[in-house]
């Protein structure tokens, strides 16, 4: 319910007030690419998951096109009034999700015997390739092209 925070961004009355919110708000919000990460592990079979991280992960950057929005908003009503029109949503949406989502697919209404199958299929076949590649050692993988390129784009 990380959303409801901005609704709170209305009652700023002093600097130290919004510095102390936003922190807390940022702390609530550093855990939401993980558990995103693991909603999608969780109800997405292995073909699919790039789709959905990629969805997830484009979604994250769409604040820029919401910005000219929130601009005309701020210059037509005010700035406290943004965080009540952006917030709104974000709390129903988050309602929503709260009681329509379930932590375990299988506790789902929705999820076919199919569904929960393939997922589970998945689940084997991960820790199969688990047990099958846990002897490679931490110096092999840095001896490897893709890790030097790697560190290469990090140092640069």
């Amino acid at each position: 319910m990380v959303v409801n925070f901005h609704i709170i961004d209305w009652f700023y009355f002093s600097y130290p007030l919004m510095l102390l919110i936003r922190f807390v708000f940022g702390l609530g919000e550093a855990c939401l690419p993980g558990a995103a990460y693991k909603g999608i592990a969780n109800y997405f079979p292995s073909k699919q998951r790039g789709t959905a991280t990629g969805i997830q992960s484009t979604v994250n950057t769409l604040g820029p096109a919401i910005a000219a929005i929130a601009a005309a908003i701020i210059g037509a009503f005010g700035w406290r009034t943004v965080f009540i029109v952006m917030g709104i949503p974000g709390i129903i949406l988050g309602l929503y999700i709260w009681f329509k989502f379930k932590d375990n697919p299988k506790d789902h209404p929705k999820m076919t015997k199919e569904e929960l199958a393939e997922l589970e299929e998945d689940i084997e076949n991960e820790k199969s390739n688990e047990e099958k590649n846990s002897g490679v050692s931490f110096k092999e993988l840095l001896k490897t092209d893709f890790m030097a390129n790697g560190v290469h784009l990090v140092l640069l």
